[in-house]
């Protein structure tokens, strides 16, 4: 998902560059909490932890 957020950040620099700067930031942070980040699923909570 994050890498498909940063192509359409890259397919609307075509109409504007201020736009799709911020979405390829928004993506390049999402790639950095999927690589950071770790959700598990318990009985009663899902539980989220650093790497």
């Amino acid at each position: 998902m994050p890498l498909g957020v940063v192509g359409l950040g890259l397919a609307c620099g075509l109409l504007s560059w201020i736009a799709a700067a911020v979405v390829v930031l928004f993506g390049c942070f999402l790639m950095l909490q999927t690589a950071l980040l770790r959700l598990r699923f318990e009985a009663e909570a899902l539980v989220v932890t650093r790497s």
